[in-house]
């Protein structure tokens, strides 16, 4: 639809030059709403792409610093989030619908962390009594909802789609990397593809030693892991291996190189997991 559009666009200009210019223009905004299929009101995802190309650097690492003293984008979404209207909202995709969870999740976590910055975790917004993850309450379509919340009563439960783990970022070094752009409906499966093979990229995440026949998996895999059974956990079964960690490997196998997984396919390993690193995702 968007090609569409283009062409539509380049041929009016031949004959319209402004009105090719004015198009572009709508083109270039449209390009930042999440509209679904037959969807009702769209989500402007305007102000949230720009935060994230201008804090955000190649590795998903966040300038807070700067986000701090510049937050006026960051703000103008959050506050997008708590206008949306349930009704609205229930009758766009289910794509479009996790997508939206998945940016509320991430924008919020941002702003948990300017909100109280600086720190050097996010663990250190919590309290003795209550995780930051519960703490802290936001609007988001008129109602009070915690990060917690989103994370495991809608994301995990309403969509059950394991890849949502590599796409959400919890403001640590051992979360995946902030991604620098809107997770959108019509490019999920390609925006989850590529947080999985940056994430499993990184030898802090993931890796093999082959020489001592272990495989390596970061501890969401550890926490995680039986989200992934359904979808993954069926595909491969190792001997010796557990279900969640036999998933995990599944699933990594497809994101990582030819050499790592023809191993992970064929090599008889067992499985370690990494240290998780709560430091903040700091530039």
């Amino acid at each position: 639809m968007r090609m569409q559009n283009l062409r539509a666009i380049r041929s009016t200009g031949r004959e319209f030059p402004g009105l090719a210019m004015a198009g572009a223009v709508l083109l270039a905004f449209a390009c930042n709403v999440d509209a679904g299929e037959d969807t009702g009101v769209a989500l402007d995802y305007s102000a949230y792409a720009r935060m994230l190309s201008s804090f955000v650097d190649e590795n998903g690492l966040v300038d807070y610093a700067g986000l701090a003293s510049n937050r006026t984008d960051l703000d103008t979404f959050v506050h997008l989030l708590a206008r949306l209207d349930p009704p609205a909202t229930a009758r766009w995709s289910q794509a479009q619908q996790m997508a939206m969870w998945i940016n509320a999740y991430n924008a919020l976590t941002l702003k948990a962390v300017v909100d109280h910055y600086p720190v050097e975790s996010i663990k250190d917004i919590g309290s003795v009594f209550k995780s930051v993850w519960d703490k802290l309450t936001f609007d988001v379509m008129g109602r009070k909802v915690t990060l917690s919340h989103i994370e495991h009563e809608i994301l995990r439960k309403q969509f059950s789609d394991p890849r949502i783990h590599l796409a959400i970022n919890c403001a640590s070094v051992g979360c995946p990397p902030l991604a620098r752009e809107p997770f959108r409906a019509d490019a999920l499966d390609e925006q989850f593809a590529k947080q999985a093979e940056q994430f499993l990229s990184d030898p802090a995440k993931f890796r093999i030693r082959r020489s001592a026949n272990t495989v390596h998996l970061s501890p969401i895999f550890k926490w995680f892991g039986m989200d992934f059974v359904p979808a993954y956990g069926s595909r491969k079964v190792r001997p010796g291996i557990g279900a969640r960690e036999n998933a995990a490997l599944n699933y990594t196998a497809d994101h990582v190189s030819t050499d790592d997984r023809a191993y992970l396919e064929t090599g008889r390993f067992k499985v370690k997991y990494l240290d998780y690193d709560w430091g903040l995702n700091t530039q």
